[in-house]
Parts: C-alpha cells; sequence; structure tokens
C-alpha cells in the first residue's frame, strides 16, 4: 500500500517549502536531524548547513558593519537601527532608529571616529554623532540627491574623503555616485555610472573613485532584458543578470569609464594600485589596476583547487597583503594571499557574511552575518516562531588560530566532503519508488508551525501553531 512521507526541504526566501512524496516505503531508520539550535550549541539552517554560534547575536538581519577608526569598537548596520558593538556584546544606550529600514549595504565612520554614517532604504542617510561614554546620538538626516530630482535614490556603499569633508554614495536606484558635501549636508555633483551601482570607493591617492554596478552595463538596443524594480537588466536565457561592470570615475573631470568584471559585483577593497572586486554571481575577484583602467586578472574562490558553485562573495578586507573575503553561499571567511594569489583557507562564520573589517592589531576579523544564526529568535527560547525570526550575529574570529583546521571545520559544516553514496544511500527513494512530488509553498511559515505535530514528518509538536 503505497505510503505518505512528509520532508521538510527548506525555508528560503521567507518561504516554507514541503514536498509531499507518494509511493512505495521510503525506508526505515532515518535519523532525526532539526533544524535549529543542536545539543552542542551550533545551528543547522535552512540551506541545511551548520553554523557555529556568533559571538554576537542581536535581533534582526543586519546588514553590514564598520569598525570606528582605531579601536575595537564597530558600529552594526541593523534591521531598522545603528548600535554599537564590541567583542564582549552590544554596547547599551548606542541604539540609533533608522526612520525606515536599512537600505542593502552602506555603514561608514568618519576619520576622526566622530560621526557616523548609515543608508536608509527611504533614500536617506542618517548622520550619527559619537560622544563620550560610548553613546550614539542622531544628529541629523542627509538627503542625498541633487535638488529638483526625483525618485528615491536607494543609498547604498559609502566612502569619504581623509579630511571628512565629503561623502561619496552610491545611487542605486539613479544608477549614479553623489557628491555630498558635509558641511552643507547637500549633494553637489552627481556622476552616472551603470546599472544598480551596489559599492564605490576612493582609490589609493584619492584621484578615481571605484563602483561596482550590481546589475551590469546599459542595455543595448539588441539585448534581452528584465526588470528589476525599475531597472532594465540585460539577462541571458535564464532570465539571470548577464554582465557585471565596475565604473572608474575621475574626481577632477568627472570623467567616467567601465570595465567588465564577473556577475554582480558587489564589495570593493583598495590595496595600493589595484582595486580588488568580489563578484558574487560568478564566484570571483576580479583585479583592477585603477591606472591602467583595466582588467589584470581574475581568481576563482576554491577549495583543495576546486572551485566551488555559490560560494557567493559579498564583503572584502585587505591588510597585509591578505585579502579577506567574506562568502555568503559558504557561510565563511576567506583568506587570499596577494602575493601568490592563491586562497589560504577559509575560516567559518555564521549564516550568509555581508560584511567584515579586520581589527587594528590584525588579530581578529569581525564579520557581520544578515542570517546569523537562523530563524530562531524564538524558537530557541521554545516559542513558535517564523521564518522572519533571524537572529542576526557578529563573528570575532582569531586570525591566529589554525587556518588549515579553520578550513576543515567549514568544510565539514557545508557537506563538502560527502561522497556521492552518502548523498544517494541505498533506499528505496533513489531506485524509482517515488511515483509523484507534489511540490507546496507556504508563505513566511516554517514547518514545525503548521505540520509539526504530524508524526509522519520530522517536526516538533512544541512549536506548531497551526495545528490539526
Amino acid at each position: 500500500m503505497a505510503r505518505r512521507r512528509i520532508t521538510r526541504a527548506g525555508a528560503m526566501g521567507g518561504a516554507l517549502v514541503i514536498l509531499v512524496v507518494i509511493g512505495a516505503a521510503v525506508g526505515a531508520g532515518l535519523t532525526t536531524i532539526k533544524m535549529g539550535k543542536q545539543p552542542d550549541g551550533s545551528f543547522i539552517v535552512s540551506t541545511w548547513q551548520h553554523i557555529q554560534p556568533g559571538t554576537v547575536a542581536f535581533d534582526g538581519r543586519p546588514v553590514d558593519l564598520a569598525l570606528r577608526p582605531g579601536t575595537d569598537v564597530f558600529a552594526v548596520l541593523g534591521q531598522t537601527a545603528v548600535f554599537l558593538a564590541s567583542q564582549s556584546g552590544v554596547i547599551p544606550g548606542t541604539n540609533v532608529p533608522l526612520g525606515a529600514g536599512a537600505s542593502y549595504h552602506g555603514i561608514l565612520w568618519a576619520p576622526d571616529g566622530g560621526h557616523l554614517y548609515a543608508s536608509v532604504s527611504n533614500g536617506t542617510i542618517v548622520e550619527a554623532e559619537y560622544g563620550p561614554g560610548i553613546i550614539l546620538k542622531k544628529s541629523r538626516v542627509l538627503i542625498p540627491k541633487p535638488e529638483g530630482a526625483g525618485g528615491n535614490p536607494r543609498p547604498g556603499g559609502m566612502d569619504i574623503t581623509p579630511d571628512g569633508k565629503t561623502l561619496y554614495v552610491a545611487d542605486c536606484d539613479r544608477n549614479s555616485v553623489l557628491e555630498i558635501d558635509l558641511a552643507s549636508g547637500k549633494c553637489v555633483r552627481e556622476f552616472p555610472v551603470q546599472n544598480l551601482p551596489f559599492d564605490v570607493k576612493l582609490n589609493a591617492d584619492g584621484s578615481v573613485l571605484v563602483v561596482t554596478n550590481w546589475g551590469g552595463r546599459l542595455p543595448k538596443p539588441d539585448d534581452k532584458t528584465g526588470q528589476s524594480a525599475e531597472a532594465e537588466i540585460v539577462v541571458d536565457d535564464a532570465w539571470s543578470a548577464a554582465t557585471g561592470t565596475v565604473s572608474l570615475i575621475s574626481r577632477a573631470t568627472g570623467q567616467t569609464s567601465s570595465i567588465a568584471v564577473g556577475l554582480h559585483p558587489t564589495a570593493v577593497a583598495i590595496d595600493g594600485p589595484t582595486a580588488y572586486i568580489a563578484n558574487a554571481g560568478s564566484d570571483s575577484i576580479s583585479l583592477i589596476d585603477v591606472a591602467q583602467q583595466k582588467l589584470k586578472q581574475t581568481i576563482s574562490i576554491s577549495w583543495h583547487e576546486e572551485t566551488r558553485f555559490g560560494s557567493m562573495p559579498c564583503a572584502l578586507a585587505v591588510r597585509d597583503r591578505t585579502l579577506y573575503v567574506g562568502c555568503g553561499g559558504d557561510n565563511a571567511l576567506y583568506e587570499l594571499d596577494l602575493n601568490s594569489l592563491k586562497v589560504k583557507g577559509c575560516r567559518p562564520a555564521g549564516y550568509y557574511p555581508t560584511g567584515v573589517a579586520i581589527s587594528p592589531d590584525g588579530r581578529t576579523a569581525f564579520v557581520v552575518n544578515t542570517k546569523g544564526n537562523g530563524s530562531v529568535r524564538r524558537t530557541v527560547n521554545g516559542m513558535v516562531g517564523n521564518a522572519h525570526d533571524f537572529q542576526g550575529t557578529v563573528s570575532a574570529l582569531d586570525l591566529s588560530s589554525d587556518l588549515g583546521a579553520a578550513t576543515e571545520r567549514v568544510a565539514a559544516n557545508d557537506g563538502w566532503a560527502r561522497t556521492e553514496a552518502k548523498l544517494h544511500p541505498k533506499m528505496a527513494v533513489y531506485n524509482g519508488a517515488i511515483k509523484h512530488v507534489i511540490y507546496i509553498i507556504k508563505e513566511n511559515r516554517t514547518y514545525d508551525q503548521i505540520l509539526g505535530d504530524m508524526p509522519e514528518g520530522n517536526g516538533d509538536p512544541k512549536l506548531c501553531e497551526f495545528g490539526e
């Protein structure tokens, strides 16, 4: 007689995904493994990867972080506020509401550490002051767009001149970079770039702005395009972005040139004459000679000389000829030797790192993880939760610890060494026993919240809110 088995397949993108398998008996003796916090303190998240618990944990999804100059205090761009923290935890009394949701990227300290700037999704930048007793207070809100210009600029990545007088902001929805005079708080120049600028950095001598264009080049008349919000993106046959570019802007003349790089270029790091670009959609790093305005080399993110699909590099920091690469798909911080241009190894971070900063003494990497420990903010306390209950984290990684051992930990957490036999054991389900698969999506609900009380499934009845 046919039996029904319900198995959890993940909860990515805020949606509960359930597979209902109908067919013959699918096997017995299955190990009961549940998502969420594990007995050893680690977490299993919706990608079925293991996560080491974050050093600092807090409610909500953080976006970015910035280390205050000369200190080990860092500011976190949280879901609806900015706040300060250290390796010891969140610092009380430093919460500054943004007035709206955080933007997709962008938090920055002034060179003297006296002011902090954060990008907000409503088209503004919040400026906060750093006062005595480690207290942040909102000082003003900048509107980073030219007078009379329409539309939400959707500010993102930022950089600031060494004298602290001028702020540059990637203006995602206007395909430009804005130059803001911080004395007046007004935009004084706007530089056109290409599709969906993500990050902007000044080169070593401050003469050129290096800008990553998330959505690639602007379409030509014969290009196949797809809509991404208000932007027309050049796409391939699978309707994915087909190009990625970096724009170089002369501050003196405003002249702009563009260079093709990998797909979905995100973070920029500058080291001497070279700009390093994280290509999240191509699992690679592009090296650009800024003065020569040309692509020098592209390096694949790899492990044991094996290129891995879906590493998603999206955060960069550079120090002492080492490039630190936060990879969202691998939940890890890679180390790339800039002399040999080889990946040395990686260290485990939290769920989807999106920002990294290196401590002044070079011993610690602070990594902000946008999904942190997973959707466990309530369930770790035995409460019913849903897919939006993220517990964001910052990982403080000891850069002097054994990199080889750390790399093996990442490999184990991500299941890289699993053989085909382990992935497909000798069970009936892998030998034609499945007759039909019904794919069910329940938006914004976890498996346990709806089906946790069903004995046929791998659920937790204590977390079932909408039971029989």
